[in-house]
């Protein structure tokens, strides 16, 4: 039985993969790396096999990485890309989002 923090991992790690559509990767989010390597799935989606793979062998415990870029598994936004803005500090967030974070949240996803 997966533990309350391994199940949390893997259901964010569902959530980006079919509610958003994008690969998404085990990472070591503490260190900020990644524990398998990104760039073989920027441009071609994860199979789903590996995915549960990754899940059931406790890959995404560290963490996950969402891969920017198409979306390859939502069928009504294949035609779309994911698009990552790392607004960082105070000064970054107030420059893109003039009315705050939850009215930017309305029209983008924020994270």
């Amino acid at each position: 039985m997966a533990s309350l923090g391994e199940q949390q991992f893997n259901e964010a790690a569902d959530f980006w993969r079919h509610d958003i559509g994008v690969n998404v990767i085990p990472a070591d989010t503490r260190n900020k790396r990644p524990i398998v390597a990104w760039t073989e799935w920027q441009d071609k989606p994860i199979p789903e096999e590996l995915h549960n793979q990754w899940k059931s062998t406790s890959a995404f415990n560290k963490g996950l990485a969402v891969v920017l870029g198409k979306v390859w598994h939502h069928y009504m936004r294949t035609s779309l890309y994911l698009v990552g803005i790392d607004l960082d500090n105070q000064k970054a967030i107030e420059e893109v989002a003039l009315r705050g974070l939850e009215d930017l949240a309305r029209s983008v996803i924020v994270e």
